[in-house]
């Protein structure tokens, strides 16, 4: 199929429903099925077209990345790293300002992979958020603007395991 006009009607459709009905996963899920009809694969062409799109060595490449970095940050969770961090930044930041700010700082140069940097500053930052009653909503922000932009120019990322499984004939 070629792409035209009609390749927006999934992500319009998951969030004018996330705003109407505010579920986001059930949002997704129709927007998803809406993508599947639109390819012309029908309801029973949804299966198929997970198996085509998740069964490649790339795709297990990047799952066991983002399973590895999950449990770094648990480990970190865990062991306390991420409180004492926390309690260690308190004597620095004393309003909110300053925490996003911080948060900010923290997403554009704790940068090991685009993930690992939404999902290590989100946690480490969620407690001193909250004490400066910060929204969660504006914390989220902060990492996705902060880690997302370095990934292209970062030679060390998660990425390339996506680029890689390009076609080349796809843009980079």
């Amino acid at each position: 199929m070629e792409p035209n006009w009609t390749s927006v009607v999934p992500p319009l459709l998951a969030v004018a429903m996330a705003f109407l009905i505010r579920d986001a996963a059930i949002s997704l899920a129709v927007a998803c099925l809406a993508g599947v009809l639109i390819l012309g694969e029908g309801l029973m062409g949804f299966p198929a077209l997970i198996t085509r799109s998740l069964s490649t060595e790339h795709f297990v490449w990047l799952c066991t990345l983002e399973f590895a970095i999950g449990i770094f940050i648990a480990f970190f969770q865990r062991c306390g790293a991420i409180a004492m961090f926390t309690r260690g930044t308190q004597r620095w930041v004393k309003n909110r300002k300053q925490v996003s700010v911080l948060g900010w700082g923290m997403g554009m140069f704790i940068f090991f992979s685009d993930y690992f940097s939404t999902l290590l500053v989100g946690p480490v930052m969620r407690n001193l958020t909250d004490k400066y009653r910060i929204l969660r909503e504006k914390l989220a922000y902060i990492c996705d603007s902060t880690s997302a932009p370095w990934w292209p120019s970062c030679p060390s990322r998660a990425g390339r395991f996506i680029r890689a499984g390009w076609p080349s004939d796809m843009p980079e």
